[in-house]
């Protein structure tokens, strides 16, 4: 199947369950499942996604998201994705595994009991890729495990890219082990613009990065972070500092 599936509704809830979804190409966006909700729900259950590819390099968004790609545009809407496997998709730019993005403010994305392994992005997020540009989101990321996902041309974030303008942040009992990427965060890499970020109970294991951060790369702009009971193993920066952990602030605590 060249294409896999595409959804679009205005507010309708979307569930896809029990789905496998291997080996399909998109010129657009997304080789597996995309999705576009105005102000619906969204929630993936217990999907494998393989060898989907989105490999045109004409410039964004094309090639973006190989395995999984939902945007919703409404405030407070919801995307999950839940015991879910990712393994081997390709991305020509970012959100190689899969690619969430809601758009409205008070968002919520919440990724748990999911695998990530060897998903190849060219930039950012070669396993999972979140962003939530509005304000006073929720992101719940817990119990995943990530295995040799990779950044590959010019990106952070191998296993993790995670990128909020303000909110919450629960990084909760997930594993990383031999991520990569060519700039930051080997394992996992996030910028949150201001609130809380909890970070307990992961661990990072020979993950490299070329720049700062190989097991993981945190930037937060201003609030308050926790970082507690995780385990940095023989994690490498080759070319800058943080071999295990980088972490910079600019008000936080």
């Amino acid at each position: 199947m060249e294409r896999g599936l595409y959804i679009e509704t205005q507010d309708a809830d979307i569930s896809l369950n029990n789905c496998t979804i291997d080996d399909n190409t998109a010129g657009y966006v997304c080789g597996g499942v995309n999705i576009y909700s105005i102000t619906g729900n969204i929630t993936i259950n217990n999907c494998m996604f393989r060898r989907n590819s989105s490999p045109n390099s004409s410039g964004y968004p094309y090639g973006t998201a190989g395995g999984l790609f939902v945007q919703t545009e409404g405030a407070g809407t919801e995307i999950r994705v839940i015991e879910c496997t990712f393994i081997e998709n390709t991305a020509e730019r970012d959100g190689a595994g899969a690619m969430l993005y809601p758009m409205g403010d008070g968002s919520t994305v919440v990724v748990e009991n999911s695998t990530f392994n060897d998903n190849i992005a060219d930039e950012f997020g070669g396993g999972c890729w979140i962003r939530c540009p509005a304000g006073n989101a929720i992101v719940e990321y817990r119990h995943n495990t990530l295995t040799g996902n990779s950044s590959v041309v010019a990106g952070s974030g191998g296993g993790t890219y995670i990128q909020i303008t303000s909110g919450t942040i629960d990084l909760l009992d997930n594993t990383y082990i031999g991520n990569s990427s060519v700039w930051q965060g080997g394992g996992l890499w996030i910028e949150h613009g201001g609130g809380t970020l909890n970070i307990q109970n992961n661990r990072f294991t020979i993950n490299t990065s070329v720049q700062t951060g190989g097991g993981a790369n945190i930037f937060l702009d201003n609030g308050t972070a926790t970082i507690d009971h995780n385990v940095f193993n023989e994690n490498e920066s080759s070319a800058e500092s943080g071999g295990g952990l980088c972490i910079s602030t600019t008000t936080g605590n």
